[in-house]
């Protein structure tokens, strides 16, 4: 039987094991407690709130009963961990971790974590979708913080990345209340972006949608009011 397990946060492709400099990542290692699971394990949920995981070696497959598709892998330098504390007494094997191949976690408090990582990591930007800015600078890119996108949920996570692009674009262009974003408004282009799977990001876009908190246009996503934005990213319900 699975171990049940609590949602998740967590950030692919990030590959921090290769932005990290070697001292950093030694360090890293030193005061982590490591985990190490063998093939086909799946991997005890017991986890703690203030505590991040980052996959060392190995591939963790994180899998869900609860979305369409929902199968995706983390690997090595890519961060998870709780949103909430696992109530053991409930048996809810909708989503488990399971150790692809050998795993190596190296767990860490929040707060160290930070100091030791963020540092490094968020003078570069995490994100593999560019937005061209105007002619004036378009040698220029818009990208994602590390810091932003950590502990948080797809839908919190997409309302913060859409503020983060937002306000930019307007600190170049103030001369309109909406604003309009060059990134096309699909699951795949914006969890690519964010360090989702394509699963993760469906149904909060879809009531980003619906709620007319973004307005699709052809390879554009038109922000009408960054007021609602701000209320998802504080946790809101949408749903």
């Amino acid at each position: 039987m699975s171990i049940s397990t609590p949602e998740l946060w967590y950030i692919q492709k990030l590959a921090l094991t290769k932005q990290l400099s070697k001292q950093v990542l030694e360090t890293l290692t030193q005061e982590a407690r490591l985990e190490r699971w063998g093939h086909a394990a799946v991997l005890e949920q017991q986890r703690k709130l203030d505590q991040v995981y980052m996959v060392l070696s190995g591939h963790v497959k994180v899998v869900s009963s609860a979305v369409s598709g929902g199968s995706w892998k983390l690997a090595p330098g890519d961060l998870f961990g709780p949103l909430k504390e696992l109530d053991t007494s409930v048996d809810d094997p909708q989503m488990f971790l399971q150790a692809v191949d050998p795993v190596t976690l190296a767990v860490l408090p929040r707060e160290r974590f930070e100091s030791l990582v963020l540092p490094h990591v968020s003078k570069v930007s995490f994100a593999t979708t560019r937005l061209p800015r105007p002619r004036v600078m378009s040698n220029s890119s818009v990208s994602l913080p590390l810091g932003s996108l950590l502990y948080t949920p797809p839908v919190v996570r997409l309302a913060k990345s859409l503020i983060c692009w937002a306000e930019e674009r307007k600190s170049l262009r103030d001369d309109s209340s909406q604003v309009v974003l060059p990134i096309s408004p699909n699951a795949q282009t914006l969890s690519r972006a964010m360090g989702l799977d394509k699963s993760s990001m469906e149904q909060p876009l879809r009531a980003f949608l619906t709620r007319e908190l973004i307005l699709p246009a052809q390879k554009k996503i038109i922000v009408p009011d960054l007021e609602p934005l701000q209320r998802a990213a504080q946790g809101h319900s949408l749903f």
